[in-house]
């Protein structure tokens, strides 16, 4: 998965990685449900539904936080609530 990148590359998955898992706790308080995935083209999908719409919005980018967010900034437009 890191092959040919130097070893900054897996501390920034590491931390990525992190970031993400304590963002998923923070919304879980809302019920808000996230998970993510790594696609084929190497960008990470992000999940993130709510009990107040019967949808799941879905959005990529190049690291888990920046899926996550689209995600949620999206979401919380929608449900016209705060992030």
């Amino acid at each position: 998965m890191f092959k040919g990148r130097g070893p900054w590359w897996a501390v920034r998955d590491r931390w990525d990685d992190q970031w993400a898992k304590r963002r998923r706790a923070d919304l879980a308080h809302r019920r808000w449900l996230v998970s993510w995935q790594r696609r084929d083209d190497g960008q990470w999908l992000a999940r993130v539904s709510s009990p107040d719409l019967p949808v799941t919005i879905e959005r990529a980018r190049s690291t888990r936080c920046r899926a996550i967010e689209a995600a949620v900034k999206y979401l919380a437009e929608l449900t016209t609530e705060g992030p």
